[in-house]
């Protein structure tokens, strides 16, 4: 399956891209309240990790909830929730199925 290249994140279309880690001054992944930047070297659950962090930054500054203090909590919920689905891959199956449009 492809990476995503654009995601709806509530009333915004957010561009996805995936770098080089040396064009994002060594970041895994970076929000700039336009669009979401990969490093292209991630793999695997680093991945999944990392892109779903962007994601929540996404989120939170969509709702007018994006601070500085909140990185720690960002990356809590992504570590923990990238976990929980890589250990119980068929309750997310499950759950995708759930909320699929299909």
């Amino acid at each position: 399956m492809q990476a995503p290249k654009r995601l709806k994140v509530f009333y915004r279309h957010v561009p996805v891209l995936y770098l080089p880690r040396s064009r994002m001054d060594g970041n895994d992944g970076i929000w700039d309240q336009t669009r979401i930047t990969i490093a292209a070297e991630l793999r695997g659950r680093e991945l999944a990790d990392t892109f779903l962090h962007e994601v929540l930054h996404a989120i939170r500054d969509t709702f007018g909830h994006e601070r500085a203090k909140d990185e720690d909590a960002v990356q809590f919920h992504a570590t923990a929730i990238t976990t929980f689905w890589s250990d119980n891959p068929s309750a997310l199956r499950w759950w995708a199925k759930l909320i699929s449009r299909d």
